[in-house]
């Protein structure tokens, strides 16, 4: 005896399941009893009902993200779990993401995992950052539904990032990125690209990290050890202006860009120094760069990889093994020695620290740890 439920059964069902739990209920619901069907067989008034389903199941997915992306804009942060249940990173959906302001570095570096993560997942971007102009749209490659959700990047940074680290660096994705969104870091460089070509740049970073402690600062070693391995036709340093604060070296440049000084006129290696407040003209020079050594920031350590210049890139080493690795990149151990709690306290400690020009440091009183 045959017990399956007629054209007209099945409509009430569907229509029940709508009214009690939603579209997107009555349709997952539906589906089963409708696949045994030849589609050429299936009466047209349940093929109706389901495209009317499927259509009022994104309808009402759109609602609920409209009203999850108006509590994100007044600093209320849905759970996870809320997307992953509407078939997050499954289906293909929008993420919106704004860099209203934060380090250009730190920016970069939350793009570069963007990148990765709509190559690993089909996501449209839609971004806007104060360093570029306007809005910028950025399609995956693969085919998408033409009707895609939208989710505000906080929403889901943490899970993009852990997901997007968990797969292999490819700089081909930084490097692939419109150039529109760099904005002014492509702009004109005032370094003629034939000597940038046969020239070792260098950042050095000072200011509020140097002064007040804020993150950690390779030594003086660190620097002269890339130039002697790399036998530069010239150095060319990025350095922060002279504070004119004598409590911050006065109108002196900080330690480790006079002692890179010294051991270029020492080694017979012609050297110049860039000093300015437009961290674009900084940005521009990296960007060409062919041969970066970057300080401990994120800024020289990212800005080289979104450009097709740099086949070297030496990065002071950190703990834990790195997620951003590439062939053009050498990673130096150079905190023999250092003393974590020293640096974040003692000012004396860290203008002796940047100006160190040997591997092992002179305290024996220091402890061996690298900085976090």
């Amino acid at each position: 005896m045959d017990t399956s439920p007629s054209e007209f059964d099945l409509r009430d069902m569907a229509l029940r399941w709508c009214a009690q739990s939603g579209p997107h209920f009555a349709l997952h619901s539906l589906n089963p009893w409708l696949a045994g069907v030849e589609e050429s067989e299936l009466p047209e008034q349940l093929k109706s009902l389901r495209s009317t389903l499927e259509a009022a199941a994104l309808s009402a997915r759109d609602f609920d993200f409209l009203f999850l992306q108006a509590m994100a804009a007044k600093g209320m942060k849905a759970p996870f779990e809320i997307f992953r249940s509407a078939g997050f990173p499954e289906s293909s959906f929008m993420v919106r993401v704004k860099f209203n302001n934060g380090r250009l570095g730190d920016c970069l570096t939350q793009l570069a995992v963007l990148l990765h993560a709509q190559a690993v997942d089909n996501l449209m971007l839609i971004v806007n950052a104060w360093f570029s102009e306007g809005t910028h749209i950025m399609t995956p490659a693969l085919q998408f539904d033409g009707s895609l959700p939208s989710i505000d990047y906080l929403c889901v940074q943490d899970y993009l990032t852990t997901r997007t680290q968990s797969n292999p660096f490819q700089r081909s994705l930084l490097q692939q990125c419109s150039r529109g969104i760099l904005g002014r870091i492509t702009s004109d460089c005032p370094i003629d690209n034939d000597v940038l070509a046969d020239a070792l740049v260098l950042h050095v970073r000072a200011g509020d990290a140097l002064f007040d402690g804020s993150i950690a600062l390779p030594p003086l070693h660190y620097y002269t050890h890339c130039i002697t391995v790399s036998s530069p036709c010239s150095v060319i340093v990025l350095a922060e202006p002279p504070s004119g604060n004598p409590s911050r070296n006065g109108d002196n440049l900080d330690p480790a860009t006079m002692g890179i000084l010294a051991f270029c006129k020492q080694q017979g290696i012609a050297c110049s120094v860039i000093s300015n407040h437009d961290m674009f003209i900084d940005a521009s020079i990296l960007y060409r760069a062919h041969v970066v050594v970057a300080s401990t920031s994120s800024f020289s350590k990212m800005i080289p990889l979104y450009g097709h210049s740099c086949a070297k890139l030496f990065i002071p080493s950190s703990t834990g093994h790195p997620w951003i690795n590439d062939t053009s990149i050498e990673y130096v151990d150079c905190w023999e020695d250092f003393n974590q709690s020293l640096w974040q306290s003692d000012l004396e400690y860290r203008l002796s620290w940047v100006s160190r020009d040997t591997l092992i440091g002179n305290n024996a009183e220091c402890d061996r740890a690298k900085p976090k």
